[in-house]
């Protein structure tokens, strides 16, 4: 067993878009024959596709957490009747370098998907509303940006599955492609809370 740490210099937007692999494989020209033997019995391995991004979009949990008067373990249940159409969640978040500090004069433009808790997109993303007074951007001057979102579906409706919401740079902008997006916890969308029946009975 061997623990290896090493670094990527270059980001992902400067060369294609593409995603990086780190290739482990046995060193060739050993000593000894017993070495070469080894060696041509050991597999190479290779990681999983990175990602390498200089910012991040964090999202406040804290904050986030505090729309829900209702959570299910670590799911949080939001009640869009209730309160009219205008209900909305509302995201608060940061543009952060890799040191976790707050990055200002970037305005980053944003986009906001929806996904089932599994990481899957759902189908049909006009059921994220963003609300008109949100500005789709990282305000420059803060590096922060709070957007009000309204899921316009039920969980029940999407097989009971729970959403979350993720939110990154606009796909379009090429210049924004050194940010990673980031995901809100898990949220169970319902319409209204059940109100209990009320005991019968009068005045005699």
């Amino acid at each position: 067993k061997a623990t290896l740490r090493c670094s990527i210099k270059e980001v992902s937007m400067n060369v294609g878009n593409r995603h990086f692999c780190i290739e482990l494989k046995p060193s060739t020209g050993g000593s000894k024959k017993s070495d070469d033997a080894l060696e041509q019995k050991v597999e190479a391995v290779a990681t999983k596709p990175i990602e390498v991004v200089k910012f991040q979009l964090a999202i406040d949990a804290a904050r986030f957490a505090g729309n829900f008067e209702e959570s299910e373990g670590e799911k949080f249940v939001f009640y869009k009747d209730e309160g009219g159409r205008d209900k909305c969640m509302t995201v608060p978040l940061q543009l952060k370098n890799s040191a976790g500090v707050v990055v200002t004069g970037r305005a980053v433009t944003l986009h906001c998907t929806l996904l089932y808790e599994s990481g899957q997109e759902v189908g049909d993303q006009g059921v994220l509303l963003v609300h008109s007074t949100s500005q789709l951007a990282v305000d420059p001057a803060s590096g922060a940006a709070e957007l009000k979102i309204r899921i316009e579906e039920v969980s029940r409706n999407h097989r009971n599955r729970d959403f979350q919401i993720k939110i990154g740079p606009a796909p379009s902008n090429h210049d924004d492609r050194d940010v990673a997006a980031d995901t809100t916890a898990a949220v169970t969308v319902r319409s209204k809370r059940n109100n209990p029946k009320r005991g019968g009975g009068g005045a005699a």
